[in-house]
């Protein structure tokens, strides 16, 4: 599987140019501010992945300070799903941690008109 992380959204006129042959998907990073990495570029926030969702055909994943408090957002604004870290690690629970992180994405997917 190949990827490419689209970071910052100011190359996003760039990543229409994505080949699908080459490029499986696309990760979104970050999103939001996320104490997994301090070395990265600012944020994206939504905005960021509605633009490059409309730049890119290809499947979209927003990885980057997500959690279940805010990835339907992510899903909403275009991603075909999200990638997360210390939403699961740092909590109490983690299996309690995915299994609502995976109910509020399969809602917002079928909020989107998109199946989980």
């Amino acid at each position: 599987m190949n990827a490419f992380e689209a970071s910052p959204a100011s190359d996003v006129p760039t990543y229409s140019a994505f080949d699908p042959a080459v490029i499986d998907y696309v990760a979104a990073s970050p999103v939001f501010a996320t104490p997994t990495k301090a070395d990265i570029a600012p944020p994206l926030g939504l905005a960021g992945v509605r633009a490059i969702r409309a730049a890119l055909p290809l499947p979209l994943v927003g990885i980057g300070g997500i959690d279940a408090g805010n990835a339907a957002g992510v899903i909403a604004a275009g991603a075909d799903g999200v990638a997360v870290v210390s939403a699961i690690l740092a909590a109490a629970d983690s299996g309690v941690a995915t299994a609502g992180l995976r109910r509020v994405v399969d809602a917002a997917l079928s909020a989107a008109g998109r199946a989980p």
